[in-house]
This record gives structure tokens, sequence and C-alpha cells, in this order.
């Protein structure tokens, strides 16, 4: 690949948290000196039919291109996002929406539901991969959970077809040593997975199957959304979700959008069931992290908005901030809790008593 095939998406790809969009320029946060993308440091522009960045933090200005950046990340390392042989012509695809087939697909989206849930079915998660669970997240994973092997897909070779499941991204060497964690609908009908990674480096703990798999994307754990729900809660993880559900909080479900700016997945979600989640309130309760300050309150509050002006009801709660740790989300808080002799379940309900409105988080951002 040249120069020339590097495109904004490229650098969407790899950098999380989304962007901030200035006229032709692209803001993230800096993943050398982690400049926030709401200070406009760490810019991606075009420049001769290409993209490059540069950082203008006083304590970083690093510069280069889409490769330079691919090695500081150690990407080359995952299929999903090879560092290509410059001399290899790369054919680009175009994206896909979420729940619309790839138009050279031989399989219907149902085929391929179908082959994910048999998968599903016949996995299990091993004591090993229970055992790491457990010593990281503090609770024990639920029938969600499973182990990618080997022998499952052998077995998912002898009832449906080897492209089939390749379709599904499911043939994949790198989710070798994974977890699939399986997402239901409403109906507790499997129709996709996301790829978990106790070794991988941040960004690429978790992975959802590659864009041209055309699964239809919903928030993880809709399926505890019943007629004696009150509350939805929404959480950015899918482990953070289920940390709390465990606890089973009386009319409350958590449920997962992956990111706080994940704000589509959810909208698309409401109001697709419009007719449910118009007489339920939304609560957004986001990770806080000291070093990126106001980003996810200001991801919370344009979520929050959103959800207003499209006729919910929608609050927003603060995470308590964890003694001497940079970063506060719901499972890590609920193991500090633990580990201080307080009870989980009272610390969360006192947390959901105090959340506030968009028009409150506006008065405190300003």
């Amino acid at each position: 690949m040249n120069k020339k095939n590097v495109t904004i998406q490229d650098f969407i790809n790899i950098l999380p948290n989304g962007y901030i969009q200035k006229t032709n320029r692209y803001y993230f946060d800096c993943p050398y000196c982690e400049s926030p993308k709401e200070k406009l440091d760490f810019n991606v522009y075009p420049k001769n039919d290409t993209y490059l960045f540069k950082c203008f933090s006083g304590k970083c200005d690093k510069s280069g291109n889409l490769w330079e950046l691919k090695k500081h990340k150690n990407i080359s390392n995952f299929n999903d996002y090879p560092n290509p042989n410059p001399k290899t012509k790369v054919i680009k695809n175009p994206p896909i929406t979420p729940g619309k087939e790839k138009k050279n697909s031989k399989y219907s989206l149902e085929e391929k539901e179908k082959c994910i849930s048999t998968l599903f079915n016949i996995s299990s998660l091993t004591l090993e991969h229970k055992r790491k669970f457990i010593d990281k997240r503090g609770f024990e994973p639920i029938e969600y959970y499973k182990s990618y092997s080997i022998l499952a897909i052998n077995e998912l070779k002898k009832l449906f077809p080897k492209d089939l499941i390749k379709e599904c991204g499911l043939d994949e060497t790198y989710l070798k040593d994974r977890i699939l964690i399986f997402h239901p609908d409403i109906n507790k009908n499997i129709i996709t997975y996301k790829s978990y990674s106790f070794t991988a480096p941040k960004e690429y703990k978790k992975l959802p199957p590659k864009t041209e798999c055309g699964f239809k994307t919903i928030p993880y754990r809709v399926d505890l959304l019943t007629s004696d729900i009150k509350e939805i809660v929404i959480a950015e993880g899918e482990e953070k979700a289920d940390s709390v559900n465990v606890l089973e909080l009386k009319e409350k479900a958590f449920i997962s959008i992956g990111s706080i700016n994940n704000h589509p997945l959810l909208t698309t979600f409401a109001q697709e069931n419009k007719e449910y989640c118009i007489k339920r309130d939304f609560t957004i309760l986001f990770d806080r992290k000291k070093e990126t300050k106001f980003s996810e309150e200001i991801q919370a509050f344009k979520l929050a908005k959103k959800l207003i002006q499209l006729g919910f009801n929608c609050f927003i709660c603060f995470m308590p901030e964890i003694p001497n740790c940079n970063e506060s989300d719901i499972d890590s808080y609920l193991k500090y809790v633990v580990s201080i002799g307080k009870n989980p379940k009272h610390e969360i309900e006192k947390i959901l008593s105090k959340k506030v409105n968009y028009k409150d988080l506006e008065k405190h951002l300003i």
C-alpha cells in the first residue's frame, strides 16, 4: 500500500474514544502524551493525497504518518489492522452499515446469526479463562462468556459451510486464547459477539467482528429489559454492565454500549423500541478518567441531550473516584468497596440516587 491509499478511516480504526472534526482536520486523544482530543492538540490532516498526524502539545510534538503510528501502537501483531507490504495493492472496502449485508455475501443475516448462535450453544468457558476473569473483574462470568475453541469451530464446520463460518469472522487466528462475549437481542436470541483478551494492548482487548461480517449491532444485555424494569442504566463495557447485573438491583437493568461516544447504537435501539423505552428512565453511568479531564462528561452530556430530544427521559450519574487510582469504572469501584467492607449493592444504589439531568451537567461543565 502506498501513501495515497491512506484514508482518515485508517486513523479512526486504530485511535480509540472517537474524534472531533473541525473543517478538514480530525482531533484525537494523543496516543503518545495522552492529551485529550478536546484540547485539539493531536490532529490528523490531509496532505498530498494522504493523511499525516501531528501533536502540538508542548510536552509531545510527535508527528508522522500512519505506519509510524502503527509501529508505536504495535498494531502489526493484529490481523484486524495489519501493516501491509508497501508493494501490495490493497482494495478498499466501503464501510458497512450495521445490520446491512455485504453486497457479495453468499449468506443472509439470519444464516449468520444461526451460525453464531450454534457456536454459543456448543461452546464453554475454560477454567483458566474463568479464573483470570474473576481475578481481573471481581465477579464470576455469566452464561454469555465462552472461550474461543478450535474444537468448537471444528464441530461448527460439521454443521455449517466453511465459507459461512469465515464470513462470520470466526475462522481467524487472532481469536485464539480469547473469550467470546455473545450478545443476545431483546428476545434472548444470540445475534453477534465480541472477542476479549487478557493480554492484548488496552485498545485491542475487546474487538468486534470485522465490519464485513454485516451483523446487526445492539446494546449488550437488552435481554434484561422485561416489563418490571423501570430504569435502564447505560454502562460502557459488557463486563462493567454485568458486574452490576449480578447484584440484581430491583427494577433496574444495566446495558452496555461499548464506549460512551457510541451514541447511534443506543439512540437507534431506543427508537426501534420506543413503545418500551419511552415509559422508562435512561441513566448514563460513565467511567471517570483523571487524565482525560471532562471528555467522558461531555460525551455523556451529548448522549443525554440526544435522547431527550428524541422524547426519552434521561439522567446522568458520576462514578465516585477511587483513592490512589487514575480511573474509576463500575467493576473497579465494586472491587474497591468490597475490599473496604462495604455492601456493593447499596453503594451502586447510592450512586444512582444522585443522578442529574443534562441541564444540570451543562452548568457543571460551564
